[in-house]
C-alpha cells in the first residue's frame, strides 16, 4: 500500500525500517588487498616489508555489518592491510586491533606486548554493554563521533561548494512558494524505538499539543516498508515542513544520521533536533531548530508554528544550500587513512603513544563529568513566572 492524502487525511503505508546498525559480521578471517580489493587468503606468506615500505596490519575483531571493508585503506598514502575475525593475531607484536565497542559483551583476551588496541563506536554509551570496567589499562586509541576521540569520526561533514551554486528555491521565488504551499502538514517523525533513555517519545507527545506530528514506525500509526524508502522520502519532502530528529540518548556530541540525512539528501525539511550535542558545532547556522534553545515545549511549539505560517522565514533555513554540500562520513576512508598514518608514525615517534587507565570513565564519565544525561529535565518545565 502507498500513502494517500485526501485533503488533510493520511492513509497508512507499509513500514520503512530505519535501523542504522546491522548485525556484526562473524565470518572467518578475511584480508582485503589495499590495491585490488582482492581477498588475500594466504596473507601470512606475504612479505610485509617490500623494499623500504612496511605494511601495517589492522585486525578488526568484530566488524559491524554497516562498515564497508573494501575501501578502508585503498586511497591511503601509507600502506595498511585489514583482517577480520573474532580472534587476536599473536604473530605481529605491533598489530593494531579494533573492537566495535557496542557489540562487546565479555572481558578481553590477553593483550600481546606491543599491540595497539582501539575501540570504535558510533553509538552513545547508553547503547554499550556494561563490561568496560574490565578493560582498564588496555585501550590505546579511540575512534568515534566524540570530539575528544583520538580519531574524530563524525556522521557527516559539510564542505564548501567550489562555486556559489544557484539556489533554485530562492526566497519569493514562485516555484518555491508553490512547493511550500503544498506542504500541508507540519512535522513528520520516523521512529521505531519508543522507550529510550532520552524519553523522546514523551517529549514528542507533549510537543504534539502545539504542533501536528505524524509518526511513522512502531511508535506511531503510519507505516512505510523498507523497499519504499525513496517513495516515502519523496512524499515526506513534498508534504511536510519539519522533520523530528530526536536522539535516543542525550549524550555529549551524540548527533547522528537522523539530522544529517536531511542535508545529504537535499530535502526541504527543517530538522528539529534534540540531543546532547551542541548543534551549532555540526549543522549550518540558521538551518535547523533545536529544543535546547527553548525553555519550554510550548515556546518551541509557538516558534515552529510561526515558521510554518511564513514562507520567507521557512526558506531562510535553506540558504546553506548556496554554499555547502553535506558529505556522508560513516564509511569514510579519511578516518581509516588517519589511523594508518598514525600506525606508521608510531614507528619513530611517541606523539600518539597513550593508554587509557579507565576507558570506562572515558566512555561514561563520572559524577563530576557526566557524558550522558541520566535525568531528563526538559520535558516537564513550566513557563518562568513573569
Amino acid at each position: 500500500m502507498l500513502i494517500l492524502f485526501m485533503g488533510p487525511v493520511m492513509y497508512a503505508l507499509p513500514y520503512l525500517s530505519m535501523h542504522f546498525r546491522k548485525k556484526a559480521m562473524t565470518s572467518p578471517e578475511v584480508v582485503i588487498d589495499v590495491l585490488s580489493d582482492a581477498p588475500l587468503h594466504d596473507w601470512r606468506n606475504r612479505s610485509l616489508n617490500v623494499g623500504t615500505v612496511k605494511w601495517k596490519h589492522v585486525h578488526y575483531y568484530n566488524l559491524p555489518g554497516w562498515l564497508k571493508t573494501t575501501n578502508l585503506f585503498n586511497s591511503c598514502a601509507n600502506p595498511c592491510f585489514l583482517t577480520t575475525g573474532k580472534h587476536l593475531p599473536q604473530q605481529d607484536a605491533d598489530t593494531a586491533i579494533i573492537f566495535h565497542a557496542p557489540d562487546i559483551m565479555k572481558m578481553p583476551e590477553k593483550k600481546a606486548d606491543g599491540q595497539i588496541w582501539i575501540i570504535h563506536s558510533m553509538e552513545s554509551p547508553k547503547n554499550h554493554h556494561d563490561v568496560w570496567g574490565s578493560w582498564n589499562n588496555l585501550i590505546n586509541w579511540t575512534i568515534g563521533y566524540r570530539r575528544d576521540a583520538d580519531i574524530f569520526s563524525p556522521y557527516s561533514v559539510f564542505t564548501p561548494k567550489k562555486k556559489n551554486g544557484s539556489f533554485s528555491d530562492t526566497t519569493n521565488n514562485f516555484i518555491a512558494n508553490k512547493a511550500w504551499k503544498a506542504k500541508l502538514h507540519e512535522a513528520v517523525w520516523f521512529v521505531s524505538k519508543c522507550k529510550t533513555s532520552s524519553m523522546r517519545h514523551d517529549y514528542a507527545s507533549r510537543l504534539r499539543r502545539y504542533v501536528n506530528i505524524d509518526i511513522f514506525g512502531e511508535c506511531g500509526k503510519f507505516l512505510c516498508w523498507r523497499h519504499l524508502k525513496n517513495i516515502c522520502q519523496t512524499f515526506m519532502n513534498k508534504w511536510y515542513k519539519f522533520y523530528v530528529s530526536f536522539e535516543n540518548s542525550l549524550c555529549r556530541d551524540y548527533i547522528t544520521e537522523k539530522s544529517f540525512s536531511l542535508y545529504r539528501q537535499n530535502l526541504d525539511l527543517i530538522p528539529v533536533t534534540r540531543s546532547g550535542a551542541n548543534a551549532s558545532l555540526y549543522l549550518p547556522p540558521g538551518s535547523y531548530v533545536t529544543t535546547s534553545d527553548f525553555f519550554t515545549i510550548e515556546s518551541l511549539g509557538t516558534h515552529l508554528n510561526r515558521i510554518s505560517r511564513d514562507f520567507d522565514i521557512f526558506y531562510e533555513h535553506f540558504k546553506w544550500k548556496r554554499h555547502y554540500t553535506s558529505v556522508d562520513m560513516i564509511n569514510s576512508e579519511d578516518v581509516f587513512c588517519e589511523l594508518c598514518r598514525r600506525l606508521h608514525e608510531t614507528d619513530h615517534s611517541t606523539k600518539y603513544h597513550r593508554l587509557y587507565g579507565s576507558i570506562e570513565t572515558w566512555l561514561t564519565g563520572n559524577d563530576n563529568f557526566p557524558i550522558c544525561a541520566d535525568v531528563v529535565d526538559d520535558i516537564f518545565k513550566t513557563p518562568e513566572p513573569k
